[in-house]
């Protein structure tokens, strides 16, 4: 765990390293911050010794002046080097925020599937906020604070050895109490991160299974599991800041103790003539300062552990392998025919299970290609390795006698339509959403799709028509005109490839014959895929596939498949007894 903690912090700190020029005139400011911070309690020891014991009120006016130059440049620096760190914190922060969105866009379906959404949120909000705050705050305190330490130490030795070694004494309790807590608190806030990003999934669940929670009823029992969550969050946060908390008292009250001995030892040797009272004033200022650092570091030591916790949680996304990648050599193609072959072809999410299984389909050029099947047979998957949303196990699958891993993934998804069950909208308007896989759409081929898709009319009545705003829960449109819109999109893009995933299965009759009739149209001379439970929209398939538990079972046209007397035969029967 320590060298993951290590290299997060490595890798975290490559993104400030590229600002080196500013980073070394950073450099140079701490320095002077921290001697100009060193010189104020040595001069004003220097100034009791040398003008206020000897009356000298010209020498003290031109020590005032100088003392307040230097406390002036010191604050000058303190807030310089403040400034231009929270700059390079900034860029660095918006170029975490961009690699880390980047990389999330090259990743597999497979590993959103096994994350929530409220969790990699919590990475993108709560961890790069830790980090945000240590890279603009903490690493330049904890810089200036060990070499506050370390001056401050050099100076008391100079002024009083003695004296120095009083507080010197001390140093080993506050650094093993500083390791213990460290130690105790660095557990606490790696799990108080996993949990803020547990609850923040349960609620990201919550909003949007909301209308699912109360058409069941179990309000009450949603407020219990998120109350659990809610409570072993504030568990761990409750212990990591106590621990955390306790440093300060601690540091304060061995700061005090010190103090004491210190006026105690300086009087002492002040009246034995040892010491001169500019000496012993000069020394309980730096005591005080060689304390003062010593407790921030311990309190940027827990703001570090948050922030290194939070950057194991980023840098576990930058790190993952993106499964779905271009091979070697793949080639961009223009257009397809559209002739696609399934060729013996094994597939499992797990490893250990297959969900298909010896899969043979060829869909020839503009063939209406229909599956069927229940729930978990295989139909979305077939269509999930059409797009490269996933990788086959074994077999192949070639499109236009190309391997499919022969062709890169972005010219392949420009040549398939999809229109997915469940229709998603961004938050913009009508026509940025029919337009959203061709942003140079004209505002023509935004109409004209609409009208193919049979929503035209419905737009239009819409209160600012094709630029009213609407995003996924709109309440503006139906569920019917949300999959109109979403068919729509599929159209403008003129696709080789038409792939319709259950398409009407939310939409009523009436609706259901607009796109039907609307499809009819797009399809033709095109592939198309088409994943329907009714099946009075696929009677016209040039090929109807139907499958069970991952395996084809029956292959062929409606005349031919009612022949066999099968699967198929009986699911029809089915249907259409009851519509009798």
């Amino acid at each position: 765990m320590q060298q993951k903690k290590k290299s997060s912090l490595r890798k975290l700190l490559e993104y400030i390293e590229r600002f080196k020029g500013t980073l070394f005139f950073i450099c140079i400011l701490v320095f002077l911050y921290v001697v100009s911070k060193l010189v104020g309690p040595f001069l004003m020891g220097y100034t009791i010794d040398k003008y206020i014991t000897n009356n000298d009120l010209i020498g003290l006016k031109k020590i005032l002046i100088i003392l307040g130059t230097i406390f002036f440049l010191t604050s000058f620096f303190n807030w310089f080097q403040n400034f231009l760190m929270i700059r390079i914190g900034s860029y660095s922060i918006k170029n975490l925020r961009i690699d880390l969105f980047s990389k999330m866009q090259s990743l597999s379906l497979r590993f959103f599937d096994t994350h929530s959404h409220g969790e990699l949120m919590s990475r993108f909000t709560n961890d790069i906020d830790n980090i945000n705050t240590t890279l603009n705050q903490s690493i330049l305190e904890f810089i200036a604070n060990i070499l506050s330490l370390i001056g401050v130490l050099i100076f008391m030795i100079i002024l009083n050895f003695k004296l120095a070694l009083v507080t010197i004494v001390s140093t080993p309790l506050i650094i093993i109490i500083t390791l213990y807590i460290a130690r105790t608190t660095k557990k606490n806030f790696a799990l108080q991160q996993e949990r803020l990003g547990a609850l923040n999934g349960y609620i990201d669940e919550n909003i949007s299974g909301q209308k699912v929670i109360k058409a069941y009823g179990v309000e009450d029992e949603t407020l219990e599991e998120f109350k659990k969550a809610n409570n072993s969050l504030k568990e761990v946060s409750v212990k990591a800041q106590i621990y955390s908390g306790i440093m300060g008292p601690i540091m304060n009250g061995i700061s005090n103790i010190n103090l004491a001995l210190i006026v105690g030892v300086g009087a002492y040797l002040t009246l034995n003539g040892k010491a001169s009272v500019g000496i012993i004033v000069s020394f309980i200022n730096f005591a005080r300062q060689f304390f003062q650092p010593l407790n921030q570091i311990a309190n940027l030591y827990n703001q570090l552990q948050l922030a290194v916790s939070g950057a194991d949680r980023v840098f576990e996304i930058m790190d993952e392998e993106a499964e779905i990648v271009n091979k070697q050599g793949a080639k961009d193609i223009k257009t397809l025919d559209g002739d696609v072959k399934f060729s013996r072809v094994f597939f499992g999410y797990d490893k250990g299970r297959m969900v298909l299984k010896d899969i043979n389909i060829h869909a020839k050029t503009g063939n209406m290609v229909a599956l069927i099947g229940p729930t978990g047979s295989g139909k979305s998957t077939i269509m999930n390795l059409l797009t490269r949303f996933y990788d086959i196990n074994s077999g192949s699958i070639n499109l236009d006698d190309i391997e499919i891993q022969d062709i890169t993934m972005e010219s392949l998804r420009k040549c398939i339509g999809i229109v997915l069950q469940d229709t998603l909208f961004f938050t913009g308007t009508v026509a940025e959403n029919v337009s959203y896989g061709k942003s140079d759409a004209t505002m023509d081929e935004i109409i004209n799709a609409c009208k193919v898709a049979n929503v035209h009319d419905a737009i239009e009545k819409l209160p600012d028509k094709y630029n009213t705003i609407i995003n996924t829960d709109t309440g503006h449109l139906s569920i019917g005109q949300k999959q109109l819109i979403a068919i729509a999109r599929t159209v403008i893009m003129d696709p080789d490839i038409l792939i319709l995933d259950e398409a009407t299965s939310n939409i009523d009759t009436r609706t259901e014959a607009k796109i039907q009739e609307a499809m009819n149209k797009i399809m033709e001379g095109r592939t198309s895929f088409v994943i329907a439970h009714r099946l009075k929209t696929i009677l016209n398939a040039d090929k109807i596939i139907v499958l069970k538990d991952g395996e084809v079972r029956e292959e062929g046209t409606h005349k031919e498949l009612l022949a066999i007397n099968g699967i198929y035969s009986e699911l029809y029967n089915n249907q259409f007894r009851l519509k009798a």
